[in-house]
C-alpha cells in the first residue's frame, strides 16, 4: 500500500510539473519571439541610420559640386574674358561709331 500511495504521489507530482511547465513554456517562447523582432527592428534602424547618413554626405557632395558649377560658371562668362578671347582668338575688333546699325522696333 505505501509503494501504491508513493506512485499516485510521483504521478500527482508529475502532473502538476506538466501543469506548470506550459505556462512557463508558452511564456518562454513569446520572450524569444519578442527578442528576435527586437533584434530585427534594431537592425533596420541601424540600416536607416547608415543610409540616411551615406545619403547626407552625398547630398553635401552635390552641393560643393554645385557651387563651383556656379563658380566656374561665373568666371567662364565673365564680359571681359569673352573680349580677351574675341581679340585674341578670334581677332574681332570693337566696332566704330559708324558701324553700329540700330534696328527699328515694330
Amino acid at each position: 500500500m505505501g509503494d501504491e500511495f508513493g506512485r499516485l504521489r510521483r504521478n500527482a507530482v508529475k502532473s502538476e510539473i506538466k501543469k506548470i511547465q506550459g505556462p512557463w513554456l508558452v511564456f518562454l517562447l513569446l520572450f524569444i519571439c519578442e527578442l528576435f523582432i527586437y533584434t530585427g527592428i534594431r537592425v533596420d534602424c541601424t540600416r536607416n541610420r547608415f543610409q540616411i547618413s551615406r545619403a547626407q554626405e552625398a547630398g553635401k557632395r552635390a552641393r560643393t559640386y554645385q557651387k563651383e558649377l556656379i563658380i566656374e560658371l561665373d568666371r567662364l562668362g565673365a564680359p571681359e574674358r569673352i573680349a580677351k578671347i574675341a581679340r585674341t582668338r578670334l581677332g574681332l575688333e570693337m566696332p566704330e561709331q559708324d558701324q553700329v546699325v540700330y534696328m527699328d522696333p515694330q
